[in-house]
């Protein structure tokens, strides 16, 4: 569940910066990742990511967001077992 939410909520970053900037899938993934295709594989779900990478992401997306473009609504990365 960790990993699919950091996923989506990476995903939805993503989208939303591209839909603002209409940037190519492969120039976000080469700012951000530092990778072109990068971001197509993980799209795919045949890439992963480490939570370093992730958080050095996110903090670019953060420093680089458009202005007055709401930063999404993302959910929480749950850390706890679902209760029983």
């Amino acid at each position: 569940m960790l990993v699919e939410t950091a996923r989506q909520n990476l995903l939805t970053l993503v989208d939303a910066y591209r839909k603002r900037t209409r940037e190519p899938l492969p120039v976000v993934s080469k700012r951000f990742y530092g990778n072109r295709a990068f971001l197509a594989a993980f799209k795919k779900g045949e890439k992963s990511i480490t939570l370093t990478k992730l958080e050095t992401m996110v903090q670019t997306f953060r420093a680089q967001w458009p202005e007055g473009l709401p930063w999404p609504e993302l959910p929480p990365i749950p850390m706890n077992p679902p209760a029983k």
